[in-house]
């Protein structure tokens, strides 16, 4: 039988983020070509959202902050998170997040990262439910990353235990 002590707890929480560390290193120095960039970036952002999923949240929503962590920093790593802190891919998580749940259609929230100077703006559209009756909402993001606007939008649908999914096929 295998036990772990406080202590092995403690260690696990400073290798966690060594590891993932490492893995972001390692796959950076892949990514020596355009074709690459997106799909390195994309990894890295999935890892890192994963990362801070599971940080910003405890109890019976981590998992699904996991997921919607992984998703998003996916997407924005894919297309908008290139010179983004880890910190600043977490002020436009949860920026995401709270306008998809509270947001009026159309309305501007906006986040931004005084450490870094980076800032970004979410707007969602009205909701709309899907053919398994989920709620949905279309959104578009920009990042002000390093003088220079990087927009993206994408659909999420809020799942029964409360948590939003970016999807790739809202209506299915």
């Amino acid at each position: 039988m295998i036990s772990f002590s406080s202590r092995d707890y403690s260690l696990v929480k400073i290798l966690r983020p060594t590891a993932a560390l490492c893995l972001i290193l390692s796959m950076s120095a892949c990514s020596w070509n355009e074709d690459r960039t997106g799909k390195i970036g994309g990894a890295v952002g999935g890892i890192l959202g994963g990362i801070a999923g599971s940080n910003v949240s405890k109890g019976s929503g981590r998992t699904a902050a996991i997921i919607l962590g992984a998703t998003l920093g996916t997407m924005w790593g894919e297309d908008i998170a290139h010179g983004m802190s880890s910190a600043d891919k977490i002020f436009a998580e949860r920026t995401t997040k709270d306008t998809l749940e509270y947001g009026k259609p159309g309305e501007n929230t906006t986040w931004s990262n005084p450490e870094t100077g980076n800032s970004g703006n979410v707007v969602a559209n009205e909701s709309f439910k899907n053919k398994d009756g989920e709620n949905c909402r279309n959104f578009e993001t920009t990042a002000h990353i390093e003088g220079e606007d990087r927009t993206t939008s994408g659909t999420a649908c809020k799942m029964p235990n409360g948590e939003w999914k970016v999807m790739e096929d809202p209506s299915a």
